[in-house]
């Protein structure tokens, strides 16, 4: 399966139409001063999971923590916890998590069929959230697909990212 790295961010928030501009072309989102732009999926560092008995706080927190500026690391956000990153319900305490997260290295992102299952749209999160596509059923069962098997970095917190958003 080459090429799935390049494929597998599916939407970051859309910055606003300009007069002319094709609607099908993907916009990078330029995040608020102070924030720092999002890393690149997958480049080495570590996954934290935030809605699977941990908190976004708890996960950003351990994830600032254990990785402190030293390396990239990715916190992928399941679940209602996902409502936290919205533009409408995002708080300044969330906030200046996200914060802390960016300038530490951190990226967070979002499996798609949540994203789906909850309504939302993918121009409704905050700046900087990026939206995972995860394996369709089909590519979840071919050999190579499974968690166990993600690999070294620099793919393997994408890989893994990917298998747990399976639709």
């Amino acid at each position: 399966m080459s090429g799935f790295a390049s494929t597998a961010v599916l939407a970051q928030r859309p910055a606003p139409f300009a007069a002319g501009a094709p609607a099908a072309k993907a916009q990078v989102n330029t995040p608020p001063a102070g924030i720092a732009p999002a890393g690149r999926p997958g480049r080495g560092g570590a996954l934290y999971i935030a809605g699977d008995g941990f908190s976004l706080e708890q996960a950003i927190d351990d994830g600032v923590r254990e990785n402190g500026g030293r390396s990239p690391f990715a916190v992928l956000v399941l679940g209602a916890e996902i409502s936290k990153l919205g533009i409408h319900g995002a708080t300044a305490e969330v906030s200046a998590f996200i914060l802390k997260a960016n300038q530490a290295g951190g990226t967070l992102y979002l499996c798609e069929r949540d994203v789906k299952r909850q309504g939302f749209a993918a121009h409704e999160f905050l700046p900087g959230v990026q939206i995972v596509r995860g394996f369709s059923k089909a590519e979840a069962q071919a050999t190579g697909n499974r968690p166990s098997q993600a690999g070294a970095p620099p793919l393997a917190p994408l890989f893994r990212m990917r298998a747990i958003c399976v639709n």
